[in-house]
C-alpha cells in the first residue's frame, strides 16, 4: 500500500490524486515530479534537482558494488 508520503508534492507539499508512476506535472504549483525506482524495485518521487543527484548517486553505487 502507498503511504500518504506517495501523494504529496515534492515542491509544495500538494495532495496528489494519484501516486505518480512516471513524470508527472503538479497541479498545484505546475514543477515537473519525476519517479524513480531503486535498485529493489522501490518507486520514489524526486525534484528536478535531486533527479541529477539521485541518478548520479546511484550509478556510483553500481560502481562500487561492481568493485566489490
Amino acid at each position: 500500500m502507498d503511504s500518504i508520503w506517495d501523494l504529496l508534492c515534492p515542491y509544495c507539499g500538494n495532495l496528489l490524486k494519484r501516486v505518480p508512476k512516471s513524470k508527472t506535472i503538479c497541479p498545484n504549483c505546475g514543477r515537473p515530479i519525476f519517479v524513480r525506482t531503486t535498485i529493489d524495485g522501490q518507486k520514489f518521487e524526486v525534484t528536478e534537482d535531486e533527479k541529477t543527484r539521485s541518478t548520479k548517486k546511484d550509478i556510483e553505487l553500481v560502481l562500487v558494488l561492481e568493485v566489490i
